[in-house]
């Protein structure tokens, strides 16, 4: 067996205490090659005696509570060492800490042991032929103060002894023990530690500010801190623009022990690469030098290959084409967008049968269907392009914010963000925008208006609406908050710019623009400057959105001139950062497939020429009624496309539960509303509204349905259903609804779907439809009959739904019993054995040879553009071949030949649909 040995060994060197006080942060531990090397640290903070104790971060410092004789181990793991040759004869440790919340008379004592723990690949026991107790550091401390603690391991003892090591530790035993004037004991507080660092070389003190990475803002006063020099002696101050090849003489004459100089930063000064540096005035020794800082103002920089910062410049790096609708709308542009044509993605018709909306929908629709897949991807919206079947679930998705172009504002200042900061990423992801020198030098054109409005369609999808919707959500967010992420995302030289989206704070509609710069004001110290390319005001080069933090109790509220009715004390927020838009979105998901709506979260919206009103159990609202955006649920967020005219929200995300719905005020004569939860969608739909009419609608656990107007109405009511290989439309249409009906409907699990009827004995249609990769079927019945308070349940084979006979579950009394079933075949009203006659004689349909050997052809004419579908069956009704899967095909002559060789001798029978009209005839094979 193995045996590991723990040699320990802890001989304290020195120990010194400085009193000087940090800014601390674990991101600023660094690594010298030139001065020292900062050995790899790693944390395990436990208890020594069993006492409660916990570890926290904030503000990137590690606390651990204390109290009374409570002590923490910190364990400092060394990695990368191996053999008895990398080991230093000394390590030398240091660290800061600090001690808080104890009673003000309590007086600190701090004891720190060490002990440098070497493993072994034997068994473990403790190697104490150092012949050391582990020694104690007594120390005092004031209260609240940083207070620094250097010391040094002598490991010569070891390198005397042949042991291999693997790795090894130092650990440090750090108790607090409180003494009050007359009392003892007292507590708790809390020990702050920060700045743990090991070197295999002496320290030599550095500049304790700047430290590396640290950020100078210019034109602003900063601090200089050092801990060196001798008392009497004069120094000399630097600085240096370039990683110290040239210094700058700041100041001399400074006492050299004085360890502190307020820097007047020059507004001039933008450098990733300063540096200080202080020298002996008498003999020009370097005193100390820092590591390399950051000087800029809050701007919007890049970061070189040559390690100097680019800064934005308004007047060449904004777009040469603007939020015109003769830039990003035209008609000889939208045009294309008939939906009567070709689909370019399946260079097939776009087929309105399995996307109605196709055969509804305007051209000037925003966004378009092209730029919404290439946005989401063709995997997201199509189970299959080659053979044109859609993705109904991405097909709603699209359509519940289709309306006339009303701005690309959002993609405008995202893809100008990516244009700066990551132009050749930007020109990889969007293949076919056009090559630029500058971004001005771009103008309007059908590949920039392509691809700025599929950058559009990611405010659809996360991180998009992700950012909107997680705290502090848009309605949360204050001005000040957005004037510290600012300060923060410019404090960097290489800067992933975000764009900011403002909202109307008194009405609705959004808009988007680029901060290229925050500015304080020269004479108001709460007021601030946010400097922004307005793509709607592209030649106002001063464009500012002005904060002032001593409105709203500090919180601050803002305004901007070109929008002068729109400030407020909310509705400011950053988008995400501008590297999403090189990645396609996705709509909220679970674990199964894009589409599908993670967790219990609802996403409910309506047509956005309606009023909508949502209401849950404890009669809280959300939506937009009597003029005013209304968002009282608590969680609700309202989804506002960041477009420059007043526009309501689309939808709106809310938490799982039971809601009502009121659609009233319809300035369309459609009334609409969708409700997306998990993977399935329900859609209500019905034409002829009127203004004075109102639709009532309940949603949980299904949608129940009421007819509050004295005017007969007639509505359609969709269930998609997301599977993974698989997507199920049950539509029911059309549903009548008389004054003071009502029917409800459900889906107790994927398969089934009930229809429960309050009112009046009615007549509907119901269609089922099957999408999935292997084709795309249909059914439909459009006379059926359900009495007053029955409810149906329908139960068909979706693996062939085109085959299939539906199955209803008939309960007459909805008390669970089923009083009678009816099994209902494919049937459309009005097509009559006269009308197949006429359709076969149009079509002209011949199968020729019949009897054939080894090969059919089915020759037809269309006299007009029509769906078709071929499938062929044996004598015992199993489908065999499918010649043709539903296809879109153009007017003309049509031949298809199949190939039967391989079939045995016999009769078989064909289905030839056109338009879900089905032609049936035999074939022999000889």
């Amino acid at each position: 067996m193995k045996k590991t040995i723990i040699l320990l060994i802890s001989c304290m060197f020195s120990l010194s205490i400085n009193a000087q006080i940090p800014n601390p942060s674990f991101e600023e531990w660094d690594y010298n090659e030139d001065r020292q090397k900062w050995l790899p640290v790693g944390w395990n903070i436990g208890n020594y005696i069993n006492n409660p104790q916990s570890t926290d971060a904030v503000d990137g410092l590690y606390s651990v509570m204390t109290i009374f004789e409570d002590q923490a181990r910190l364990t400092l793991i060394l990695d990368g060492i191996s053999g008895r040759d990398t080991i230093e004869p000394f390590y030398y440790v240091s660290f800061w800490v600090k001690f808080e919340g104890f009673p003000d008379a309590t007086k600190f004592i701090a004891r720190v042991s060490h002990a440098l723990i070497w493993y072994s690949q034997y068994n473990p026991y403790i190697y104490d032929n150092c012949n050391c107790v582990t020694p104690r550091i007594n120390f005092y401390v004031s209260r609240c103060e940083w207070q620094q603690v250097n010391f040094a391991l002598d490991c010569n003892k070891f390198l005397q002894d042949s042991v291999n090591v693997n790795s090894y530790s130092i650990n440090l035993e750090i108790s607090a023990k409180t003494w009050g004037e007359a009392t003892g004991k007292t507590g708790p507080g809390t020990i702050w530690i920060d700045h743990l660092q090991v070197s295999s070389k002496p320290f030599q003190t550095p500049f304790i500010k700047p430290r590396a990475g640290d950020h100078f803002l210019a034109g602003k006063e900063d601090t200089i801190k050092w801990d060196v020099g001798t008392a009497g002696h004069k120094a000399k101050l630097f600085y240096s623009t370039d990683d110290g090849a040239n210094y700058n003489l700041l100041s001399d004459n400074i006492p050299a022990d004085t360890g502190i100089y307020i820097w007047d930063v020059p507004d001039t000064l933008l450098t990733a690469q300063a540096k200080v540096k202080l020298t002996d005035q008498n003999t020009d020794d370097i005193l100390a030098e820092s590591d390399k800082f950051l000087i800029k103002p809050y701007i919007l920089t890049r970061l070189e290959s040559n390690g100097e910062m680019t800064q934005y410049n308004i007047l060449t790096d904004r777009w040469g084409f603007a939020n015109y609708p003769e830039d990003m709308w035209p008609e000889w542009y939208y045009n294309q967008f008939d939906y009567k044509g070709i689909d370019p993605f399946t260079n097939q018709l776009y087929d309105d049968v399995q996307a109605p909306i196709f055969g509804e929908i305007n051209p000037y629709t925003f966004v378009s269907w092209e730029a919404f897949v290439k946005a989401f991807t063709t995997d997201a919206c199509y189970f299959d392009v080659s053979t044109g079947i859609y993705s109904p679930m991405a097909i709603a998705n699209w359509s519940t914010d289709t309306v006339a172009w009303g701005g690309s504002c959002f993609a405008i200042a995202g893809s100008n963000a990516l244009a700066f900061s990551k132009k050749d990423a930007f020109l990889s992801t969007y293949s076919t925008f056009p090559a630029f020198g500058t971004p001005l030098s771009v103008t309007s054109s059908e590949a920039v208006i392509d691809n700025i409005t599929r950058i559009y369609a990611h405010c659809y999808g996360d991180p998009t609406d992700q950012n909107w919707d997680n705290p502090p959500a848009i309605n949360q967010i204050t001005p000040l908050q957005v004037v510290n992420e600012l300060k923060t995302h410019f404090s960097k030289a290489d800067v992933t710019p975000r764009s900011i989206s403002f909202w109307h704070n008194h009405s609705s509609g959004g808009h988007s623009v680029l901060p290229y710069q925050l500015r304080q004001d020269a004479n108001h110290e709460n007021i601030y400057y946010i400097d922004i390319y307005d793509n709607s005001y592209p030649n106002d080069f001063e464009a500012k959105i002005q904060v002032n933090l001593e409105d709203n109790g500090g919180n601050g509220s803002w305004f901007y001139d070109n929008y002068p009715d729109w400030g407020g004390s909310t509705n400011l927020k950053l988008e995400c950062d501008a590297n999403a838009y090189l990645s396609q979105p996705i709509l909220k998901k679970g674990e199964r497939s894009d589409f599908i709506l993670a967790g219990d979260s609802i996403r409910i919206g309506g047509n956005r020429f309606e009023d909508i009103r949502i209401t849950d159990n404890q009669g809280k609202s959300a939506g937009y009624y009597d003029d005013q955006l209304k968002y009282d649920i608590e969680g609700s967020v309202p989804l506002i496309p960041p477009t420059g005219s007043l526009r309501k929200p689309y939808a709106y995300y809310l938490p799982g539960g039971n809601y009502s719905v009121k659609l009233d005020n319809f300035t369309s004569e459609v009334a609409n509303a969708f409700f997306f939860y998990n993977n399935k969608a329900l859609i209500y739909k019905r034409n002829d509204a009127g203004e004075s009419q109102t639709d009532r609608l309940i949603f949980g656990n299904g949608l129940s349905i009421a007819n509050p107007d004295e005017e007969s109405k007639k509505a359609q009511i969709d269930l998609i259903i997301k599977e993974m290989d698989r997507e199920k439309v049950f539509r029911l249409h059309p549903m009548p609804l008389e004054p003071d009906d009502s029917i409800r409907f459900e889906s107790p699990d994927d398969n089934q779907m009930i229809l429960y009827n309050y009112g009046s004995t009615k007549k509907y249609g119901a269609e089922l439809n099957s999408f999935s990769s292997s084709g795309f079927e249909r059914f439909v019945n459009d006379q059926i009959t359900i009495e007053k308070n029955t409810s149906h349940r329908f139960i068909i084979n979706w693996t062939d739904v085109e085959e299939s006979v539906l199955t209803v579950y008939v309960d007459n009394e909805m008390d669970g019993s089923f009083e009678d079933t009816l099994l209902l075949n494919y049937h459309v009203t009005g097509v009559d054995d006269k009308e197949i006659n006429s359709l076969i004689a149009d079509l002209n349909l011949q199968v020729w040879p019949n009897p054939a050997e080894d090969k059919i052809t089915f020759s037809y004419r269309l006299n007009s553009d029509s769906k078709i579908s071929i499938k062929i069956f044996d004598s015992l009704g199993r489908e065999i071949m499918t010649p043709l899967n539903p296809e879109r095909q153009i007017q003309g002559k049509h031949n298809l030949p199949v190939n039967i060789a391989e079939l045995p001798a016999g009769i078989y029978y064909y289905h030839f649909i056109i338009n879900n009209y089905k032609i049936n005839g035999k074939i022999i094979k000889l």
